[in-house]
């Protein structure tokens, strides 16, 4: 899961939080990679992988965007994906090899913005995507510094003698104990919880509709062959928009995937879809029937009228939008072609 807001929003103080809990959390503030062939006895048997050591537990990478201009970038992110699907193997020329089955884990990747890059399902991406502020209230802004100048003003005044309590401001360290808390006690008590959460065919069904949706809307022109338009199959974003909502539904406290869970499933669902895509799909869907040409689209979304006829022709392709010849007063206008939602998509 990449967690994305700009920055000092406190994505880091809340990953933080998280990683005062050392028996079920990993903080990383860069990742270089999960496997490693580094020798450190004769035969090669002692593992210096981050694969076992992660093993079970959340792993949350501080600074993301440090791996957008990582030489390896694309190597770490393809050793995650074999992760996220319980093995993977890997084999050196110095004889050293290494092989996991069955090792489970969750990452989550906290930075700005520019995280959107790593998305690709022509790749196979992994990812759901939580935007924890879209855009910057000047009140929600003012409000935050003022609390943020006043901790520093009363910290100003005391001493550290290097303890974790000392350090920090006393609500701060409240706030960072209560959350390492309530990690081991979910760790501890999911079965149990999870088995009470019950979850009704129409909720499963939108889940599903919310997983189909994200394969049209991440789907891009492929940038390594130009013979076949597809987007990714949509089994496993519904498997993890499905684990997502039970999994919110116990953090709720809630006894059923209910609308107070679908609310946030469905913002994860938006969040993960972001993009010129998304923007292309809300101006048809604004303009309906009628839809919208070429230029107007290009205006609207601030790019050029190159660029959003390719992805349209893209989105064409897979079954996302057609283009048609608008009808004005009852006469087919066949030389000012259009665009619209498809009414397959539409109905997502």
């Amino acid at each position: 899961m990449k967690i994305i807001g700009p920055p000092s929003c406190g994505k880091s103080t809340l990953c933080d939080a998280l990683s005062t809990n050392r028996k079920y959390v990993r903080m990383l503030s860069v990742l270089t990679g999960f496997h490693s062939g580094y020798k450190s006895d004769k035969d090669g048997k002692e593992d210096n992988s981050l694969v076992p050591q992660i093993d079970g537990m959340a792993v949350f990478i501080k600074d993301g965007n440090t791996l957008m201009t990582h030489p390896n970038k694309q190597q770490i992110l393809g050793e995650g994906r074999d992760l996220y699907d319980g093995s993977c193997s890997t084999f050196y020329k110095h004889g050293v090899s290494r092989n996991y089955v069955g090792h489970r884990m969750a990452l989550g990747i906290c930075g700005t913005a520019s995280l959107k890059e790593l998305d690709s399902s022509e790749f196979g991406a992994r990812q759901l995507d939580v935007v924890v502020m879209e855009e910057i209230d000047e009140q929600l802004e003012e409000d935050i510094m003022w609390r943020a100048v006043n901790r520093t003003a009363r910290n100003m005044l005391s001493l550290s003698d290097g303890t974790f309590e000392s350090r920090h401001d006393p609500q701060l360290t409240k706030f960072y104990q209560l959350t390492g808390g309530y990690i081991s006690f979910l760790r501890e008590n999911i079965e149990a919880m999870m088995a009470k959460v019950e979850v009704s065919e129409e909720a499963l069904r939108k889940i599903m509709d919310y997983a189909r949706f994200i394969t049209y809307m991440r789907a891009r022109p492929s940038t390594v062959q130009d013979e076949v338009a597809e987007r990714e199959l949509g089994t496993r974003l519904a498997s993890q928009m499905a684990r997502l909502a039970m999994s919110l539904a116990v953090v709720l406290n809630r006894p059923a995937v209910d609308d107070e869970v679908m609310v946030i499933v469905r913002k994860t669902c938006l969040d993960t879809s972001r993009g010129k895509t998304l923007d292309l799909a809300k101006i048809l869907d604004e303009r309906g029937a009628k839809g919208a040409d070429l230029g107007t689209l290009a205006v609207r979304v601030g790019e050029t009228a190159i660029n959003v006829g390719k992805l349209l022709r893209f989105l064409q392709h897979i079954g996302a939008v057609e283009n048609f010849s608008p009808e004005v007063r009852g006469i087919t206008m066949s030389r000012n072609r259009a665009w619209r939602l498809s009414e397959r998509f539409n109905r997502l």
